[in-house]
């Protein structure tokens, strides 16, 4: 439970740095060149967060439980976020 409790927070916090960043460069007028890196750093976040996830699929028979759910969550995430960066970096180029 300690690392779902970790993970949301990691999310909430990464979700608040984005939006901080977005509200800087829309300042410079950069958002359309660096739009596609939004999607590009939740893939890589979420990536990243699921290999964690497999490390926590060693623990107790509870952490095994909720970590097979957050692992196929955090991989769909991935997944998505991959496809959406692929179709906003086609539309660019």
């Amino acid at each position: 439970m300690l690392a779902l409790t970790i993970l949301l927070v990691l999310l909430v916090a990464t979700v608040v740095v984005m939006i901080a960043v977005l509200a800087a460069l829309h300042m410079l007028n950069l958002v359309p060149l660096l739009v596609p890196l939004i999607p590009l750093v939740l893939m890589i976040g979420t990536g990243l967060l699921g290999l964690i996830e497999i490390l926590l699929l060693f623990g107790t028979k509870e952490d095994n439980r909720i970590a097979k759910k957050e692992l196929m969550w955090l991989w769909g995430i991935c997944i998505l976020s991959a496809l959406i960066w692929w179709f906003s970096t086609s539309l660019l180029w």
